[in-house]
C-alpha cells in the first residue's frame, strides 16, 4: 500500500500540472476572445467545429477526468493521499466552472453553438466523475483501509480514522470539493439557458453531503440512549414503591 500511495501522490502531481497549463489556456482563449471585436471567425463556425485552443483544452480535462475518475474508485489509504486527491478535484470542478464561464461569454457576445467535444465533457463530469466523487467523499470519512487481518485492521482503522477526521477538518477539503461541484452545476445551468442547450441532462441528483447521516451510527447512538433512560426508569419506579406503602398506612 505504501508503493500505492507514493504512486498516487506522484499522479496528483502530474494532475496538478495539467491544471496549471489548462488554466493558463482558458485565462488565454478568453484574453483573445474579448480582444476580438469583430468576432466574425468564431461565429461563423458550424455546430461541432472549435478553436484549436479550446479543442487542446477540452482534450486534456477529458484525459484527466478519465483518470480521476480511476482514482476515486481507488482504496487510497487514508491521510495525505486522500486529502490531495480531494483537492485536485476541487480544483478540477474550478477549472471546469471557468471553462464554463467562458462558453457564458462566448454565447452572450456571438450566439455560437457549443462545440460537441464540450458536451462530451461535461457529460463525462457529470454522469461518471461527479457520483464517485460523492462515493469516495463517504469512504474518505469513513477513514477505512481493507488490509491486513481483522485484529489489525480494526486497529489501524480506529487510528486512521481519528487522524483522518483531524486532517479533514483542518484542511476543509471536503466541504470545498462540494462547494466547487455545486458552483459548477449552478454555472451549467445558466449556459443552459444561454445556448437553449440541456446540460443538467447529464448531471445526477446529488444525495451525499458533508453532513450525510450514518444510518448504522444513528441507530447505535439510540440504542444507546434508550438503555440509560430505561434503567433511570425501573430506579424511579423502585424507589417510588416505599412511598406509596408508606401513603397508605
Amino acid at each position: 500500500m505504501k508503493t500505492a500511495t507514493t504512486a498516487a501522490l506522484l499522479v496528483l502531481s502530474q494532475v496538478d500540472r495539467v491544471l496549471d497549463e489548462v488554466d493558463w489556456l482558458i485565462a488565454r482563449r478568453k484574453s483573445q476572445a474579448s480582444s476580438d471585436k469583430s468576432g466574425s471567425a468564431e461565429a461563423s463556425q458550424a455546430a461541432g467545429q472549435q478553436d484549436p485552443v479550446e479543442k487542446a483544452v477540452t482534450l486534456q480535462l477529458g484525459t484527466l477526468l478519465t483518470a480521476l475518475n480511476e482514482l476515486v474508485q481507488t482504496a487510497l489509504l487514508p491521510g495525505n493521499v486522500t486529502v490531495t486527491l480531494l483537492r485536485e478535484l476541487s480544483r478540477t470542478y474550478t477549472i471546469l466552472t471557468t471553462l464554463v464561464k467562458y462558453y457564458i461569454q462566448v454565447c452572450a457576445s456571438q450566439h455560437g453553438s457549443l462545440p460537441n467535444r464540450f458536451e462530451k465533457l461535461v457529460k463525462l463530469s457529470g454522469s461518471h466523475l461527479t457520483p464517485q466523487c460523492y462515493s469516495f467523499i463517504t469512504y474518505a470519512q469513513s477513514g477505512e483501509s481493507s488490509t491486513g487481518d481483522d485484529k489489525k485492521k480494526k486497529k489501524r482503522n480506529e487510528v486512521n480514522t481519528a487522524a483522518s477526521a483531524k486532517l479533514l477538518r483542518e484542511t476543509k477539503a471536503i466541504p470545498n470539493l462540494i462547494f466547487s461541484i455545486e458552483q459548477y452545476e449552478k454555472f451549467l445551468i445558466t449556459l443552459s439557458k444561454k445556448s437553449k442547450v440541456n446540460l443538467m441532462q447529464y448531471m445526477k441528483l446529488s444525495t451525499s453531503r458533508d453532513f450525510r447521516i450514518n444510518a448504522a451510527t444513528l441507530d447505535a447512538a439510540l440504542q444507546e440512549q434508550e438503555e440509560p433512560e430505561e434503567t433511570q426508569k425501573s430506579q424511579d419506579t423502585e424507589a417510588q414503591e416505599p412511598k406509596q406503602k408508606r401513603r397508605k398506612q
